[in-house]
């Protein structure tokens, strides 16, 4: 009865035999081409887990190059206003970036995949259960994890 319990509980925990490498390499790969690439739209670039505050990093900068002893500098307030007007176009151009690499594009994303462990004779079939789910967010720490699921013995 415990057998018949467990069974029912982790149905996504499938293994099966195979009478050679090559044939268990190719029921994965069967079962991979059910659900390879799964199309989701997120952001066009991958984000950071917190949004960069462009303004307190410019505002930081500028304090720093006021502060900055130039008395060594035949034209130290020129030298000055060049770096600040540097700075400017520098973080006027990060901030262009920032929400360009936010614009929402679709992706293919790989929701399943096959790993050979030698070492156990077997084809191991991973799956991203946030690609299958859709939520799969191109975001550090949003995009979900390989887990095991299949289990091709050879």
């Amino acid at each position: 009865m415990k057998k018949l319990s467990f069974a029912l509980l982790f149905p996504s925990l499938v293994s099966c035999s195979y009478a050679s490498k090559h044939d268990a390499r190719d029921a994965c790969e069967q079962w991979v081409a059910k659900m390879n690439l799964v199309t989701i739209a997120s952001y066009r670039d991958e984000q950071p887990p917190y949004p960069a505050d462009r303004q307190r990093e410019l505002g930081q900068i500028l304090r720093d190059l006021q502060e900055e002893d130039l008395g060594s500098f035949r034209n130290a307030e020129r030298f000055r206003e060049e770096s600040k007007a540097f700075q400017l176009r520098f973080y006027e151009q990060l901030v262009f970036e920032d929400k360009k690499s936010r614009e929402i594009v679709e992706h293919n994303v790989v929701a399943r995949w096959c790993v050979d462990d030698r070492s156990l004779t077997q084809v191991i079939g991973f799956e991203n259960k946030s690609v299958v789910n859709g939520q799969w967010i191109n975001q550090q720490g949003k995009k979900g994890k390989g887990e095991k699921v299949k289990f091709f013995r050879y």
